[in-house]
């Protein structure tokens, strides 16, 4: 084993990244790079968002204490007022009271007949979870491919996807079997937690009600547990992907090898480099905190911009022909054809600031197993790169 400077990695690793985006720097090549990355999901995000209630499920609580205020008054409930706005009905009629299986999710009489049919609701709600299930499989699959065409466009300054795609198709396979086994034990482990909490309160329902109104301190001495376990299963399976990512992805692509003989070579690696292994990790913690700063402070200026520039776009041409002219079907042309390509370049930014954060990050790691063991060493010397 050589020796490891994590230092000289760091400086490799910056090196490497500035010569293949910026020397020189074409928008074509930026743009391709940008994809592989994008599909390999290799950019980084920082800071992380935050853990209160999403606009979904604000909402969805919403329509829950909705539909809660527009349930039908139960019997025992009907005072004397109320049975002033109840219709009666004839004991010579022939109109049945409809049964309870005929009554629909929101409280309300079903049409004859349909007591056999699903609710809308559950129908789209299945419909929405299998499709949801394909696209994780989907872009599981493609992920799969494309970390091994971005390790190929670092090591060899290229952008090319076919002869990658071809050349590493066993591993990736191979990988996206693993992938799809990971997601299924993660997601049953994180489901044990949350499980416990829901059944503790008495299901969703009663979560989603009593989550605004329990002070912080109750809830942590209510379910403390739960959420340690659940940040233990993410640190855990944090610590593993960065072990399949950083480690056991080189060696399927240096020797390749399918999954299992590449994770017990670096499981041989660790033995003999312990403490090795443990720096990496803690480095490479330490360099997510500091990126993840520097992102955050990138992100807020290109905010800043981005609000300066809108204003530009579209609030002067707003001013002129809504307010002025009183055109509004012509700022509302205007709008939609100026605010597609203008919108797909927001996003395009927002990805570019994160991709030499990427890049750096995938070169740290593969010079630091091309150093830890010389035959897993995958980035090819360029003629500029240990020069300023």
């Amino acid at each position: 084993m050589n020796e490891i400077k994590f230092l000289t990695l760091i400086q490799k690793s910056v090196k490497r990244t500035k010569l293949i985006l910026f020397r020189p720097f074409h928008i074509r090549k930026w743009s391709s790079l940008l994809v592989i990355a994008f599909l390999a999901g290799a950019l980084t995000g920082g800071g992380g968002g935050g853990h209160s209630v999403s606009k979904q499920d604000q909402s969805a609580r919403q329509n829950d204490q909705a539909n809660h205020q527009n349930q039908p008054i139960p019997v025992s409930r009907v005072t004397h007022d109320d049975t002033k706005q109840v219709e009666t009905v004839s004991p010579h009629t022939t109109e049945a009271t409809p049964d309870k299986a005929l009554l629909s999710t929101t409280g309300l009489p079903a049409e004859p007949g349909a007591s056999g049919r699903l609710p809308s609701q559950t129908t789209l709600l299945i419909a929405g979870f299998l499709l949801g299930i394909g696209l994780l499989v989907f872009f599981s699959w493609m992920s799969s491919r494309f970390r091994f065409i971005w390790i190929y466009a670092i090591a060899k300054n290229s952008t090319a996807i076919r002869v990658p795609f071809k050349q590493f198709f066993l591993e990736a396979n191979s990988l996206f079997i693993v992938t799809l086994i990971l997601l299924v034990f993660s997601f049953g482990l994180m489901m044990i937690p949350i499980g416990a909490v829901l059944m503790s309160v008495g299901g969703v329902k009663n979560f989603l009600d009593q989550i605004g109104h329990l002070p912080f301190s109750v809830w942590m001495n209510r379910f403390g547990s739960s959420v340690l376990i659940f940040m233990l299963i993410i640190s855990s399976f944090s610590v593993l992907h960065i072990w399949i990512e950083d480690f056991v992805l080189p060696v399927m692509m240096a020797r390749h090898s399918t999954f299992l003989p590449a994770w017990h070579a670096v499981l041989s690696l660790y033995r003999e480099n312990r403490r090795v292994f443990w720096f990496y990790l803690f480095v490479k913690i330490g360099l997510n905190i500091i990126t993840g700063m520097a992102i955050g402070f990138i992100m807020l200026a290109w905010f800043i911009v981005v609000l300066l520039l809108s204003a530009v776009v579209f609030g002067l041409p707003y001013y002129f022909l809504a307010v002025t002219l009183k055109v509004n079907w012509l700022f509302i042309a205007y709008a939609i054809a100026v605010g597609i390509p203008y919108f797909i370049l927001l996003m395009a930014s927002v990805l570019s600031i994160h991709l030499p954060f990427g890049m750096f990050y995938r070169c740290l790691s593969l010079y630091f197993m091309g150093t830890i063991e010389p035959q897993y060493q995958l980035l090819e010397i360029m003629p500029e790169e240990f020069y300023d």
